[in-house]
């Protein structure tokens, strides 16, 4: 059995799953980002507590149908941009319609009546907190960032990062070290 779980987003939430599944008493479950695969399926009370519980980290587990089709949707872009730029100059929509075997139409309309945002806009956003991520990094320059996550340019890149932070790449990164050198001064 598999149940979706919405914000689940970093190691630290995996942590917080694996420890409610350990007190619920369910073992040899396979946690994911965004999912638990578990190896039976869970009593009415057990899902029930599980919601639960996991409510108080901030965590959803999905029920409707609609949601549980988002959450995979947002599961095949982020394993999508996760890879290197050579294997991301694809057509996005066949990408996920091949993946989930849906649709790109229906996917489309389900996610964004779901989300309020279109998948396209889901993907700009994602790869802008990528950038983001590898701009705190401080190991790169915005030209291998861009190539890294298959802009076709520093341009367009700078762009989109704009237009979604409010904010120049080079702004943000000056903000970051600024926001570092300060963290530093005070320990």
């Amino acid at each position: 059995m598999t149940i979706y779980i919405k914000h689940m987003v970093s190691n630290r939430c995996k942590q917080k799953v694996a420890a409610e599944l350990k007190r619920l008493g369910i073992e040899g479950s396979t946690i994911q980002l965004g999912r638990v695969e578990l190896p039976k399926p869970l009593y009415s009370d057990q899902l029930e507590a599980l919601r639960h519980n996991l409510s108080g980290y901030g965590l959803e587990v999905i029920q409707n149908h609609n949601e549980e089709l988002v959450q995979k949707v947002k599961l095949v872009i982020q394993s999508m941009l996760a890879h290197s730029a050579h294997e991301l100059a694809i057509n996005h929509s066949e990408y996920i319609s091949d993946k989930l075997g849906v649709k790109y139409a229906y996917l489309a309309r389900i996610f964004s009546e779901t989300t309020g945002l279109s998948i396209k806009q889901f993907i700009i956003n994602h790869r802008i907190q990528l950038t983001k991520d590898l701009i705190r990094k401080n190991n790169q320059t915005l030209t291998e960032i861009a190539y890294q996550l298959n802009y076709s340019s520093i341009g367009h890149l700078s762009n989109q990062f704009k237009e979604v932070t409010g904010f120049a790449p080079s702004i943000f990164k000056r903000k970051t070290r600024l926001h570092a050198d300060q963290s530093q001064m005070s320990d």
